[in-house]
């Protein structure tokens, strides 16, 4: 059977090809990859050791990305890395972890296992500090923009949920009735075959009050008698 037919049509690993592990049944293997993984906050580090044995990752990489998320967090200029992930999960401590740059973002989303993750979603949450910043929205466009380009061309394209939400917000209310004013976040994502776009509450009623407001309207404001 060739790579192709391996991929497509996996076969149960043998004694053989796990070797001395193999001896032990299949819950205690579970079990053990499981304390291994959630125990260690840097999870990409576990999934290269699961690597290293394509028959061990066969086996259990399934059982170890059930119920997990897989989230994006991309923030100002003023921010240390080009963005951040993390991995969240029941049984796993929730931690970002800094890619440095453009190639290590690339990277991480290629070998990414994104089939394995339920509904092959990922999150990606785009951080405002400040709408009046001009240089921080042109930063954020334009790392929204670049993500996109790696996304579309992954193995596994993900279905993309993507968040516009304000700075350090801890409890967060979402709709999908995004303002005229935040319309211009969807264009990068436009491309992308399976997207959804939401805005958080709070920035949602920001923009909707100042449009009600009495004194950003044209028409209320007084009138100068001409002299």
């Amino acid at each position: 059977m060739n790579r192709t037919s391996e991929h497509k049509y996996p076969q149960p690993p043998g004694s053989t090809q796990l070797g001395n592990f193999a001896k032990l049944p299949l819950e205690i293997r579970l079990m053990i990859w499981e304390n291994l993984f959630y125990d260690i906050h840097a999870a990409p580090h576990i999934l290269s050791i699961l690597r290293c044995n394509s028959h061990l990752y066969q086996e259990i990489s399934s059982h170890v990305y059930s119920g997990m998320k897989h989230e994006i967090r991309i923030s100002s200029t003023k921010s240390l890395k080009w963005l951040y992930v993390r991995l969240i999960s029941k049984r796993m401590p929730a931690k970002w972890r800094g890619l440095e740059n453009i190639k290590a973002v690339q990277k991480h989303l290629t070998n990414f296992p994104h089939d394995k993750i339920k509904g092959k979603e990922i999150f990606v949450n785009i951080i405002l500090s400040s709408r009046n910043d001009i240089d921080q929205m042109m930063q954020l466009e334009d790392k929204a923009n670049r993500l996109v380009d790696i996304l579309e061309a992954v193995p596994v394209v993900p279905t993309v949920l993507v968040s516009l939400l304000e700075e350090n917000a801890k409890y967060i209310n979402y709709t999908e009735e995004v303002p005229p004013e935040y319309k211009f976040w969807t264009i990068p994502f436009m491309g992308l075959s399976n997207w959804h776009f939401r805005v958080s509450m709070r920035l949602s009623d920001v923009v909707t009050s100042k449009r009600k407001d009495p004194d950003c309207s044209l028409m209320n404001k007084p009138i100068k008698d001409e002299v």
